[in-house]
């Protein structure tokens, strides 16, 4: 009998901690307000491209762990420079997304 109120009393602690996963596919921009700004779009299939960054170009993601990494090609005088960036996600809703690296923070909203 003790045990079946032990292993309830878990349960119900476990239950109560539970933390919703948001999905972080889909378009997250700087200024999801205003409609426009910079971003970026990431796909169920692994793909993710870029929004209003320019040269900037992203080709794929992955998400591991608490880290969100882009592959892409960085275009400068005509020369395109493949690049790996790993973002730390620092939080994730139903529509927000903070990543960081480094000292640089950026706060996207889901568009």
């Amino acid at each position: 009998m003790k045990r079946v109120i032990v292993l309830a009393a878990v349960a119900m602690c476990m239950a109560g901690c539970k933390s919703e996963k948001y999905d972080i596919c889909g378009t997250w921009i700087h200024s999801p307000q205003t409609g426009w700004g910079v971003g970026f779009s990431l796909n169920d299939d692994g793909t993710a491209k870029t929004i209003n960054l320019g040269d900037m170009l992203f080709d794929t993601w992955e998400r591991e762990s608490d880290n969100l990494i882009i592959k892409g090609v960085n275009v400068v005088r005509g020369i395109g420079l493949e690049f790996t960036d790993t973002l730390q996600i620092d939080m994730l809703t139903a529509d927000s997304l903070i990543v960081s690296s480094g000292s640089k923070v950026f706060r996207l909203g889901r568009m």
